[in-house]
């Protein structure tokens, strides 16, 4: 059947070969932050709903976090140059926690997310994606 009763490409289906699945990763998601199993899955019975993509985007830790440090006159709140250097300082630093924060809890977040949207499978060992430590 392989999906085709339920208006899914049969592209979809669990029994896809590595070009199917490179498709399907190029399209839905990047197999190697290990949500594209997740995004498989859900596109079955979803098709149309884009929030599990969403998710898994916001979840992925496969890639650098950057940060982006804001203009120089928006952070110039005092009278003297040094004020503004140290808002600077301060801003980087409380930024950089945030960052930090954010990165320690991804692997928790999407094993969460893998482990609640996947049916178990005996046979299937559960794919381990790549940590970006850059």
């Amino acid at each position: 059947a392989g999906g085709v009763g339920l208006g899914v490409p049969p592209m979809l289906g669990v029994a896809a070969d590595q070009e199917e699945r490179a498709a399907i990763a190029r399209d839905y998601g990047d197999e190697t932050d290990g949500t594209a199993l997740v995004l498989r899955q859900s596109l079955l019975r979803f098709g149309r709903d884009k929030r599990m993509k969403e998710v898994c985007r916001l979840l992925r830790s496969n890639r650098t976090l950057r940060m982006r440090a804001p203009p120089a006159h928006a952070l110039e709140g005092g009278s003297g140059a040094g004020e503004g250097g140290t808002a600077a300082q301060s801003w980087k630093q409380l930024e950089l926690l945030k960052r930090v924060l954010r990165a320690l809890a991804l692997p928790a977040g999407r094993g969460m997310l893998t482990l609640a949207s996947l049916t178990p499978d005996l046979t299937e060992a559960l794919p381990v994606p790549r940590l970006e430590t850059k």
